[in-house]
């Protein structure tokens, strides 16, 4: 199965990491974003499969990628369970969630 391709995107910095290190520790190749302006720019280059997004809205031209909010989200099992949906394949959370 080819690799899944994650766009991450928050303003938080430490749970930017969190998610890259856990991601890519299960396979997935990832990519960060901070602002909208970047989550844009990154899923133009980068053509995530997912977009996993906190405290950031998601610009109308990436309405066409499956994306998973992360806002509010304190169930690790919820999160596994999400992104399995629309990523289609299985990945643990971070232990800061």
């Amino acid at each position: 199965m080819p690799k899944r391709h994650i766009l991450v995107a928050a303003t938080d910095v430490r749970l930017l990491q969190a998610l890259r290190v856990r991601l890519q520790s299960e396979g997935y190749t990832v990519a960060l974003a901070q602002r909208a302006e970047q989550m844009t720019e990154r899923a133009a280059t980068d053509r995530p499969d997912v977009l996993l997004v906190n405290d950031l809205d998601v610009p109308a031209g990436l309405a066409s990628i499956p994306c998973v909010s992360l806002i509010g989200m304190t169930d690790p099992n919820r999160l596994i369970a999400e992104i399995r949906e629309a990523a289609g394949d299985a990945v643990r959370a971070p232990e800061a969630l």
